[in-house]
């Protein structure tokens, strides 16, 4: 059975309820784009969002398209970096299997949404500030990677301190994560991106499927070309095949 080991998350910092219709879309980017595009450690680095009134995933896919426009336009907005964000990955797969801490392959400066569908496989979601805890030891986020292996027991120890589990994190509806997937240092009056770490402990009943959503975002001209971006988007906004299991 899967247990809490670490603190849960602060609900007011990282948990917001959204239903389509009723709340505005731009109010709750703002909020996301507030916690989790972050240049120093008075933010958490992730946000989830929980749907209500969500009924299917395609409704869900259209949400993270629409959340990433509006956060694409508040970091345009945003004196600090002025650019757009694009698409770096566009994918669709069901996830069963555990996860140690880690980040997604992409570029130095980037943003995950990750998109949970309803679900009776049990799961724990974890983050880990280690872009802190490098930060700590006097040492560059891939330093860390390279030094303490998340995937291995001493990287995780020195990583437990600033772990987090989403306590808030419910399989049985449609949510939204967002999380800030970046590999730059923690430099003062510089304005890079601190990522985290983020990990799935899950327990597969062997039956039923685990579908994530996914969208990986980078500033223009770093995000690289995903392919044909209209047939991508239009394959993940109304194909339900997946693209994988894991």
């Amino acid at each position: 059975m899967i247990k809490s080991r670490y603190p849960c998350s602060a609900q007011e910092e990282t948990l917001a309820r959204f239903e389509s219709g009723q709340d505005d879309l731009e109010v709750l980017a703002l909020k996301v784009y507030e916690a989790v595009f972050r240049t120093d450690f008075s933010r958490p680095g992730f946000f989830l969002i929980r749907l209500q009134g969500v009924e299917s995933s395609s409704a869900e896919r259209r949400f993270m398209v629409a959340l990433k426009e509006s956060l694409s336009s508040q970091c345009k907005m945003d004196p600090r970096f002025q650019f757009d964000l694009d698409y770096f990955s566009i994918n669709r797969f069901d996830q069963k299997n555990s996860t140690k801490p880690h980040r997604d392959g992409a570029p130095h400066r980037s943003v995950l949404l990750l998109g949970y569908e309803p679900t009776l496989v049990k799961s724990v979601l974890t983050m880990a500030d280690y872009s802190q805890v490098a930060y700590k030891l006097g040492l560059s986020p891939e330093q860390f990677l390279e030094e303490f292996n998340p995937m291995y027991e001493k990287g995780r120890e020195q990583l437990a301190s600033h772990t987090t589990e989403l306590c808030d994190f419910d399989n049985s509806c449609y949510q939204v994560m967002v999380i800030n997937n970046s590999c730059e240092s923690y430099i003062s009056g510089v304005n890079n991106w601190l990522g985290v770490l983020h990990c799935a402990e899950i327990e597969d009943d062997g039956v039923s499927s685990r579908v994530v959503n996914s969208l990986t975002l980078a500033p223009s001209g770093a995000a690289g070309d995903p392919g044909d971006l209209k047939t991508s988007l239009d394959h993940f906004l109304n194909a339900d095949a997946l693209m994988g299991s894991y």
